[in-house]
């Protein structure tokens, strides 16, 4: 079994913004491809897991983007298994370009969780081994993320669950909560292009039907750029169901 799994791909028209570069979301949808086929070869896939009702959840995401490739581009990700931190799989990637130009680099964090309960299991001890490459792509501990201030002006937006939101497991793709979040984004910001980093803490899921509220508020601004954070909660009982931060 290799611990580098490698996939191209060639940028389509649908997956492309009205600037015709790619998408945050398509790359994300990118990333999440990638994870699935390779572990799918490792014998961890999710056909894999739900054989012993368990199932792979995204926990956490940081994403750096130094350039967005365009339409009919080609790109080639590799990814692999970093390893375990406590009950949290690791998995890193990188995009290049046909020129071998790094475009893009992730660092996630992965758990298991009970397919009846929910509830994390602890699944390292469980799972057949596979094997790991020590390199990380971001070095990110993945710590805690700062929390939209409520008593400061942010921008909100409601949401419909549809059922193209969901996936396999039926909660929403972690994609779409990316999406709910730039949707937040004053014009002047996330109107041309998309952001060169997001990182995002998904902590609970929401199911077809419900209502959800995107949140967004200016975090800081250098010479780098203008900082957000984001929150997305279920606006029925207003819990928390992912916070977000992205660069631009």
């Amino acid at each position: 079994m290799n611990p580098i799994h490698f996939l191209h791909y060639k940028v389509r028209s649908y997956e492309s913004d009205s600037c015709g570069v790619l998408k945050a979301i398509s790359l994300l949808n990118y990333l999440e491809d990638a994870a699935g086929e390779h572990a799918n070869l490792l014998g961890v896939g999710g056909r894999d897991l739900m054989a012993r009702k368990i199932n792979w959840v995204l926990s956490r995401l940081h994403l750096k983007v130094l350039r967005y490739p365009h339409w009919e581009e080609k790109v080639a990700l590799r990814t692999w298994p970093y390893g375990w931190k406590k009950i949290f799989a690791l998995r890193e990637f990188e995009l290049t370009d046909e020129k071998g130009e790094i475009l893009a680099l992730a660092t996630t964090s992965f758990i298991t969780v009970d397919a009846e309960t929910k509830k994390p299991i602890n699944a390292g001890p469980i799972l057949p081994d596979f094997p790991l490459h020590n390199e990380r792509a971001l070095n990110d501990s993945l710590g805690p993320m700062p929390k939209i201030r409520t008593d400061l002006p942010f921008l909100e937006k409601p949401f419909l669950v549809r059922r193209n939101d969901l996936d396999l497991n039926q909660h929403v793709n972690n994609a779409v909560y990316v999406e709910w979040a730039l949707e937040t984004l004053p014009d002047a910001i996330g109107g041309d292009s998309g952001p060169k980093e997001v990182e995002a803490a998904f902590r609970a899921e929401v199911s077809y039907g419900a209502r959800v509220l995107s949140r967004s508020q200016k975090h800081g601004e250098n010479e780098d750029g203008d900082c957000f954070l984001h929150q997305i909660v279920n606006e029925k009982d207003d819990r928390e169901l992912a916070r977000l931060r992205t660069r631009w």
